[in-house]
This record gives C-alpha cells, sequence and structure tokens, in this order.
C-alpha cells in the first residue's frame, strides 16, 4: 500500500489500522486479542497498514524521549550541522505524530465493531480499492456509518460488502436485510443483491436477501432505479417510488411462499402484520433466535395474523402470537411450542 501521505485524509483502512496499533497497545489489548487476529487475517493490505502505523507509532514514541530545546537555546547558533540535526527529526515524528492522533480522533468506533470478524474470503475489490465486511449476529440488529456518512442498519445474521473509491460507491448484500440511509454526493451508490442492483444517490430504502426467498427492494424516501438480473429480465431497470417495492427470484433462491412484506419498522425488532398467515410469520420470527419457534398442528400456520409484533425476541413474540390467536404456549428447554386449545 502507499505510504502515508500528510497532506492526503487517511483511507478507511489506515484508521482501522491506527485504532488496532493503539489498542493493542492499550492496558485492555487481551481483551482484543481474537478480534485483532481476525481483523489481520482480512489480507495482507491489513497486515501492512498495521506494520505501517504501528512505525509511525514507534516514531511517536522515540519523540516523547527526546527533550526539547529551551526557549534560550533557539537563540543560540551552534554549527550549522548540529542546528538542524534536531529540527529535522522533530519535523517528520510531530507530523506522524498528528497522523495518528487525528485517525484515532476520526475514527467511529461503531464501523470497527463485531463486523470485523470478517473470512478472508470476504470482499473482492478491485485494485485500488479495500473492502470491509459489516455483519450482525443471530438476533443482532445493529446500525453501522460508513466513511461517505452514509448510515446502513444490518437485521439479525447479515453480512454487507463494502468496497468504496473515488468514483463510486459499490456495496453487496450477501445476506439478511439492510436498510440504507445514503449520504448524497456526486459518487452513485450501487448495492448489488442477488444478481440485479439498486442504485440511488441520497435516499432512505430496504434490501431484503434470504435464503430461498429471492430479493426484495422496498424504497422509504428518495428515488432509486432496480436493475432486474440477467435472470429474470436482462437489462431491464424498474424505477421505484416512494412506498413501492419489488421482489424478484434469483438462481440460487428456491420457490418457496411469498414472505410477509417487509415491515418499516424492522430496526426497532418490531413488525406489523394484516393477515400474513401464521407460518410465515413464525418464519420471520425464527430469524432471531436460536430458540425456534415450532407449530404442535401444520393446519395451525393458516391462521391469519394481525397487529404489530417484537419479532425479535422469540418468547415475546410467541406470548404475544398465542394471546391474539387463542393458543396454548409451551416453552422447551429446546423450542418454543405453539398449539391449539
Amino acid at each position: 500500500m502507499p505510504p502515508v501521505d500528510p497532506i492526503r485524509p487517511p483511507t478507511q483502512l489506515e484508521e482501522e489500522a491506527a485504532l488496532w496499533c493503539q489498542r493493542m497497545r492499550g492496558p485492555d489489548a487481551g481483551s482484543y486479542h481474537e478480534e485483532y487476529e481476525k481483523w489481520l487475517k482480512l489480507g495482507a493490505y491489513h497486515r501492512q497498514a498495521y506494520q505501517q502505523m504501528c512505525r509511525i507509532y514507534e516514531d511517536a514514541e522515540r519523540l516523547k524521549s527526546v527533550p526539547l530545546p529551551r526557549r534560550t537555546d533557539l537563540w543560540k547558533s551552534p554549527p550549522i550541522p548540529r542546528r538542524w540535526s534536531r529540527p529535522i527529526f522533530y519535523v517528520p515524528a510531530v507530523a506522524a505524530a498528528l497522523i495518528v492522533g487525528a485517525m484515532a480522533v476520526r475514527i467511529d468506533q461503531r464501523v470497527l465493531g463485531k463486523h470485523l470478524d470478517a473470512p478472508n474470503t470476504a470482499a473482492r475489490p478491485r485494485e485500488g480499492e479495500f473492502a470491509l465486511e459489516f455483519r450482525t449476529k443471530v438476533g443482532e440488529i445493529r446500525t453501522f456509518r460508513l466513511t461517505d456518512g452514509s448510515k446502513v442498519t444490518l437485521d439479525t445474521d447479515s453480512l454487507l460488502r463494502t468496497a468504496f473509491n473515488g468514483s463510486t460507491r459499490e456495496l453487496a448484500l450477501a445476506r439478511g436485510r439492510a436498510r440504507f440511509d445514503v449520504a448524497h454526493e456526486n459518487r452513485p451508490f450501487v448495492v448489488d443483491a442477488g444478481g440485479g442492483t439498486v442504485t440511488a444517490h441520497g435516499t432512505l430504502f430496504d434490501v431484503d436477501v434470504s435464503s430461498g426467498r429471492g430479493v426484495r427492494v422496498r424504497l422509504l424516501r428518495g428515488a432509486i432505479d432496480v436493475r432486474l438480473p440477467s435472470t429474470v429480465t436482462p437489462g431491464r431497470v424498474v424505477p421505484l417510488a416512494v412506498g413501492q417495492s419489488i421482489a424478484f427470484q434469483t438462481e440460487q433462491a428456491e420457490p418457496s411462499p411469498q414472505p410477509p412484506a417487509s415491515s418499516p419498522e424492522w430496526p426497532s425488532g418490531l413488525a406489523a402484520y394484516d393477515g400474513a398467515p401464521l407460518s410465515a410469520v413464525i418464519g420471520e420470527v425464527n430469524r432471531y433466535s436460536a430458540l425456534k419457534i415450532v407449530l404442535a398442528d401444520p393446519k395451525l400456520g393458516l391462521l391469519p395474523v394481525h397487529g404489530t409484533l417484537k419479532i425479535s425476541d422469540a418468547r415475546v413474540a410467541a406470548a404475544g402470537l398465542a394471546g391474539e390467536l387463542g393458543l396454548d404456549l409451551t416453552i422447551a428447554p429446546d423450542r418454543i411450542i405453539l398449539s391449539g386449545k
């Protein structure tokens, strides 16, 4: 990777490397060790950036041990080599310290959370780009801030890859659901999902990529263009207006019952239903929990569900469904059972 230029703003990778250098030299280094090792395994660029930032830190530490000249010494006239030997050292060392300090201040802790546990085969940036991964665990809903000022909220068990450069903002939602609050600027903001793409500039929209269910895109603010994958209608671009949505299947998605429409409240762990079948609602809830809800009688799956449900908590959701539909609720060690009275 290129050397750090004091005039050029640091890249996101350099900012991450600077933060890891700071963490691994602090008193809590042991608690970060596992995440640090996973971050290094993202690739050679990450290791190189870390080494480069550590060298800057070492220069800054050495600077502390060098006594500063007294004010009166500045007016003395020693031989030229002696006069300039120390100031020449100060300039790069001070500049290095300022760079690292600026990186540590500018870095957003929310961007460098658990999403750094990404495998090395994650993203495939073009030459000159650095890719990052953002992910959530099962049951987790989390908002991340991207380097351009955009925000993305990832639903449970979701994985997003990003590759930004000077002319484009490219992202790929590998799985799960995401809400994109896009910062307005000249670079296009393009999200790849299931072979199709969503292009926006400054807007708010949801993308849902679920195994076996294809892709669903919903626009909440602004305007977007959805390019359908070649397996559906080659080259077809569908513009969406506020409130509109579009769904399409991909080669990887097997035919399955259409899930309930994505609820705008999902970032808060809530979902509103208007007659969705119980089986589909349970499928949504089970995405958030290792403790799954099951039906004692599959025929109960046809019951319609109305109202708002806290889908991010399986126990709370099951209790709400049981109360609304008049079902019995049994919580076993390995599952939650809904049965008819």
